[in-house]
């Protein structure tokens, strides 16, 4: 899923290089100042995608603080919502909430608009923490909203949430949000809807629900959305063993602990891993469970 916001800032661009043709005027501060606020969002994205977390969350704070600066409700909401799930990368869900309420306040501040996005990531960081309660809550409120790519992925952390709180009824619910998409779905939305199916089915059908679980890790692992592989490739392992087949269910436990230690950073590791016993490869592969954000990056 990938996120836009309306940007503020996106005519500085043009201006300037008006301005530079002509040869007659200067550009004001505050232009230069809202490229400077677009060149720190541009660089903490790059660096997200590199993996630099850190680098990337200075960026944003620059980008943040920037938008204070500039009494800018719509920087702050962008900065501050890739912050967090900045940190939410960096496994650091409590700093991601703290990153939220802080956000939250300073954009209800200046304008009083709904904020789905925060909300997501809030959603998203109860959810790592294990508060399902609070993001079945968080991401149900959103499930209503017309951006489709924000419904749908509080679809699939509602029905994560559900699932591991044996709801069965909000669980049936963001399936139920998922069929109302525009078909054919998107490979993401296909994806999230195949996992969904196979939380639903795995009790009562399981041999259908392990088609559906690594039907989601195969989309998952095309589109290089890896946390929410791992996760799949965790639900199609859970299911296998229920199933009593021990030997195939290692193997995923193994496949999904690899992924997992190089998103987490732990590439010392991953050369243990094939002589750990699978109650220890659960637990390392269970530490990438969270459903997977993405940034936003500022227009060009």
């Amino acid at each position: 899923m990938r996120v836009t916001f309306r940007n503020s800032y996106f005519p500085v661009v043009v201006v300037l290089l008006a301005l530079s043709a002509c040869g007659e005027k200067k550009a004001s501060p505050t232009l230069y100042k809202g490229l400077m606020w677009e060149q720190f969002i541009t660089a903490g994205h790059d660096s997200f995608m590199l993996g630099r977390y850190e680098t990337a969350q200075t960026q944003y704070r620059k980008a943040f603080n920037l938008a204070l600066l500039h009494d800018s409700a719509s920087g702050l909401e962008e900065a501050g919502y890739n912050l967090a799930v900045t940190q939410l990368a960096e496994n650091r869900p409590q700093q991601a909430l703290k990153t939220i309420q802080t956000t939250r306040k300073a954009v209800l501040l200046r304008k009083n608009k709904p904020l789905p996005y925060l909300l997501l990531v809030e959603a998203a960081a109860y959810d790592r923490l294990g508060y399902n309660e609070k993001a079945e809550h968080c991401a149900e409120d959103l499930l209503k909203i017309q951006d489709i790519d924000i419904a749908a992925r509080a679809a699939l952390i509602l029905g994560v949430s559900a699932d591991q709180l044996g709801d069965e009824f909000r669980l049936k619910r963001a399936i139920a949000r998922l069929d109302q998409l525009k078909k054919p779905l998107s490979p993401t939305h296909l994806a999230d809807w195949n996992e969904l199916r196979a939380r639903l089915l795995k009790k009562d059908n399981p041999a259908q629900a392990i088609v559906f679980a690594e039907q989601a890790a195969q989309l998952r692992q095309q589109a290089g959305a890896y946390r929410d592989m791992v996760r799949a490739l965790i639900l199609e392992a859970r299911i296998t063993e229920m199933m009593g087949l021990h030997d195939k269910a290692h193997r995923l436990w193994l496949r999904a602990a690899q992924s997992a230690c190089v998103i987490s950073g732990k590439l010392e590791t991953i050369n243990k891993l094939e002589t750990m016993d699978t109650a220890t490869l659960i637990r390392i592969a269970s530490s990438i469970t969270e459903p997977e954000l993405s940034q936003t990056q500022a227009l060009h």
